[in-house]
Protein backbone atom coordinates (compact mmCIF):
# COMPACT_ATOMS: atom_id res chain seq x y z
CA UNK A 1 0.00 0.00 0.00
CA UNK A 2 1.72 3.11 -1.27
CA UNK A 3 -0.65 5.73 0.11
CA UNK A 4 -2.99 8.26 -1.40
CA UNK A 5 -1.63 10.42 -4.17
CA UNK A 6 -3.01 13.95 -4.53
CA UNK A 7 -1.98 17.26 -6.03
CA UNK A 8 -0.55 19.50 -3.30
CA UNK A 9 -0.71 22.56 -5.58
CA UNK A 10 -4.48 22.63 -5.13
CA UNK A 11 -3.97 23.71 -1.50
CA UNK A 12 -1.50 26.50 -2.26
CA UNK A 13 -2.82 29.98 -3.06
CA UNK A 14 -2.10 31.02 -6.62
CA UNK A 15 -1.16 34.60 -5.61
CA UNK A 16 0.14 35.29 -2.13
CA UNK A 17 -1.83 37.99 -0.31
CA UNK A 18 -0.32 41.42 -0.84
CA UNK A 19 0.24 43.99 1.88
CA UNK A 20 -1.57 47.31 1.98
CA UNK A 21 -0.88 49.54 -0.99
CA UNK A 22 0.60 53.02 -0.79
CA UNK A 23 -2.81 54.67 -1.15
CA UNK A 24 -4.16 52.70 1.81
CA UNK A 25 -1.21 53.80 3.94
CA UNK A 26 -1.61 57.42 2.88
CA UNK A 27 -4.95 57.85 4.70
CA UNK A 28 -3.69 57.33 8.27
CA UNK A 29 -0.59 59.42 7.56
CA UNK A 30 -2.74 62.31 6.34
CA UNK A 31 -4.98 61.97 9.39
CA UNK A 32 -2.01 62.21 11.76
CA UNK A 33 -0.58 65.20 9.87
CA UNK A 34 -3.95 66.96 9.91
CA UNK A 35 -4.30 66.42 13.66
CA UNK A 36 -0.77 67.72 14.21
CA UNK A 37 -1.48 70.88 12.19
CA UNK A 38 -4.75 71.50 14.04
CA UNK A 39 -2.99 71.05 17.39
CA UNK A 40 -0.19 73.43 16.37
CA UNK A 41 -2.62 76.12 15.20
CA UNK A 42 -4.65 75.73 18.40
CA UNK A 43 -1.52 76.08 20.51
CA UNK A 44 -0.45 79.20 18.63
CA UNK A 45 -3.89 80.78 19.12
CA UNK A 46 -3.82 79.90 22.81
CA UNK A 47 -0.32 81.37 23.23
CA UNK A 48 -1.28 84.65 21.52
CA UNK A 49 -4.47 85.00 23.58
CA UNK A 50 -2.59 84.24 26.78
CA UNK A 51 0.01 86.85 25.93
CA UNK A 52 -2.70 89.42 25.15
CA UNK A 53 -4.39 88.68 28.48
CA UNK A 54 -1.10 89.14 30.32
CA UNK A 55 -0.50 92.49 28.61
CA UNK A 56 -4.04 93.65 29.39
CA UNK A 57 -3.61 92.63 33.02
CA UNK A 58 -0.31 94.50 33.26
CA UNK A 59 -1.88 97.58 31.68
CA UNK A 60 -4.73 97.46 34.18
CA UNK A 61 -2.24 97.30 37.06
CA UNK A 62 -0.32 100.28 35.68
CA UNK A 63 -3.54 102.27 35.37
CA UNK A 64 -4.43 101.37 38.95
CA UNK A 65 -1.03 102.53 40.19
CA UNK A 66 -1.33 105.86 38.39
Amino acid sequence: MAGIEFDRQAFVAANPPQGPSATQLLGPVLLVLTLAVVALVGYKIFAVNSQNNDVASANAQVQQLE
